[in-house]
């Protein structure tokens, strides 16, 4: 097995360094995120769970990298990078606005591209909806990487996730605009691709679409769109009979969850991790492998 802590992809942080975990939880950051945000997590995490943040191109201590605007090459990448760690434990995908995308994608080219891989036990998809057009859409964010500088750190302000002596430096926010840039252009482009995508059939697992009630770019209505891109997989006739003689059943949902705070709310909101654990230990109650 090789050592987690040197993957490029993943981000360990103590006491979660666990040489035989219960599951992995994979995290993917939202756009220009980094997996410091999410250390706090661990506080809330019961022993056995192993965070893997993710750590894209050109952030954290790949900082020299170049950011990848692709989603098509981010997601290649990303997976066959982690793919040591999928086989020796049950894992889930949690990704968080422009990581709801990059999971969704993570699991779908898994699915179709590494069929030997298994699949995660659960997909729990936050602030971002599939596509980000409709009447539902609160403001218009088609192009966002086309802003000017000024115009685009007033956009990261009105999010709320991005602390103001940031934007307000102007040799840090020099030195971070590129990833962010890059990773807006990556979620812009993806918009038109998952336009003409058909829902993927992910057998065995669930998922779970989640948000703020005060987000002011995404509403529960656009997350309930998932439910059009995400068919939840379901047992053959003959599995059926086969669960059913051995008293086992297999029910696995869409929901969606709304949570208090706004865009950003899963940054600090307990109950959020809280509701993720309890899912976790679900899933590995009635499906353990």
């Amino acid at each position: 097995m090789e050592d987690i802590r040197k993957c490029p992809w993943i981000q360990i942080f103590e006491p979660a360094i666990q040489p035989h975990p219960q599951c992995r939880l994979f995290l993917f950051p939202h756009a220009g995120g980094n997996p410091v945000s999410y250390r706090g997590w661990i506080d809330s995490l019961p022993k056995g769970v192993q965070l893997c943040a993710l750590l894209y191109p050109a952030r954290g201590r790949r900082f020299a990298e170049d950011p990848i605007n692709d989603m098509g090459v981010l997601v290649k990448q990303l997976v066959e990078g982690i793919a040591p760690f999928l086989t020796d434990a049950p894992y889930f995908f949690v990704g968080h606005s422009l990581g709801a995308r990059v999971a969704y994608e993570a699991a779908r080219y898994m699915q179709q591209q590494r069929p030997t891989l298994p699949l995660p036990q659960h997909l729990f998809l936050s602030a971002c909806p599939p596509i980000l057009s409709g009447s539902d859409v609160k403001t218009n964010q088609a192009q966002v990487s086309a802003l000017s500088d000024s115009e685009f750190i007033e956009y990261l302000r009105g999010l709320g996730g991005t602390p103001d002596e940031v934007l307000d430096n102007a040799e840090m926010m020099e030195f971070l605009m590129p990833s962010l840039r890059a990773d807006y252009e990556l979620l812009e482009s993806h918009e038109a691709s998952m336009q003409k995508s058909p829902g993927t059939l992910f057998r065995g697992v669930g998922a779970t679409a989640m948000g703020g009630k005060g987000d002011p770019l995404i509403s529960e209505g656009m997350l309930q769109q998932w439910k059009q891109w995400i068919v939840l997989g379901s047992e053959s006739d003959a599995e059926k009979k086969s669960s059913a003689s051995a008293g086992k059943s297999e029910a696995l949902t869409f929901t969606v969850r709304m949570f208090p705070g706004s865009h950003f709310y899963l940054l600090q909101e307990k109950d959020a991790i809280q509701f993720i654990d309890t899912v976790l230990q679900s899933r590995l109650e009635s499906s353990p492998l």
